[in-house]
Parts: C-alpha cells; structure tokens; sequence
C-alpha cells in the first residue's frame, strides 16, 4: 500500500445562532407545551348543561385543536354542526386543492353504548370545521339531531385535528 496523495476535505462550520435556537425552542414549546383553551363559535350545536371543551396549540403556520362535547339537559345537535377555528386564525384557501378538506378524526359517544367514528373536514371558506360521522354501512353521512342516533344525556362528540395549515 502506498502513501495517500489525495486532497484533504474542508468543512464549514456553521455558528449556532439565537434565531434557529429560539426556533428550537418555539418547537419544544409547541410540541411539549400547554395548550390554549378557546370558545369556539358553534352552529347547530348548543351546550347549555352540557359541558364543552376546546383547546388548541399552533406552531408556526400549522394547528393542533382537539374538541369535546358532552350533551347535557337541554342541549341540542342540529343538521350539520360546525365548530370554529380560535379567534383570529384561518385556514389556507385551496391548501389541498378543494376549498373543504379532512383533517382529523372524530369520535361519537352513545352514552356508553355505542361508538361511531367519522371525520373532521376544514371549510377554508368560511374556517370552521365540519362534523361527519360514519353509518352503519360505513358511508360518510352528516350529523344531525338524529344521526347518528337521537342524543341524549352523556352523549359525546369529541374530535382531534393535527397539523392543519393556516394562512
């Protein structure tokens, strides 16, 4: 074996700057952090004693909710309940290519009894998110006073969305 004669690679080395730490930092904080509690604006939805709870975490222009309702005495699920994005936030017209898209997941509760699942779809027109349950033939059908079953005390709609693109 002879003596190597080829050229010794260089590296640059790139200082740590206070921008991509803080930017870490931002991550950390996004991913590991508390989440916000909002009100949502509901339509076709109505709590009175029932319970609600909406909270959020964003991070950049991306957004995390998670939602859940638990019907109560006098409460009531209309045709089609939407729910809305936290105050001041909007979603990216025609980020998927349609001005209505599924970004999550939803869970819905026959006080115990049953479980339905279904999806979560954004409306970038007007930034509220639409509730869909699945029926029993797996057919994506909108909720409604009696779909997917008549509600009741203790019923729950709870709801998860992930990663969701704002403007």
């Amino acid at each position: 074996m002879g003596d190597w004669t080829g050229t010794v690679p260089t590296f640059t080395v790139e200082r740590a700057r206070a921008s991509k730490l803080q930017t870490l930092a931002d991550i950390d904080t996004a991913l590991t952090g508390a989440w916000t509690s909002y009100t949502p604006t509901l339509t076709n939805l109505t709590v009175a004693s029932g319970t609600m709870a909406a909270a959020y975490r964003r991070l950049d222009n991306t957004l995390d909710v998670r939602f859940r309702f638990v019907y109560g005495v006098g409460s009531a699920v209309g045709t089609n309940p939407t729910v809305s994005l936290p105050s001041g936030l909007a979603f990216v017209a025609g980020a998927y290519g349609d001005s209505v898209f599924q970004v999550g997941h939803i869970m819905l509760t026959d006080s115990g009894t049953a479980n339905r699942s279904g999806f979560i779809t954004a409306n970038t027109t007007s930034s509220i998110f639409n509730l869909w349950s699945m029926d029993v033939n797996g057919a994506l059908v909108s909720i409604s006073s009696t779909v997917p079953w008549t509600w009741t005390t203790n019923d729950v709609i709870a709801f998860t969305v992930q990663g969701v693109e704002l403007a």
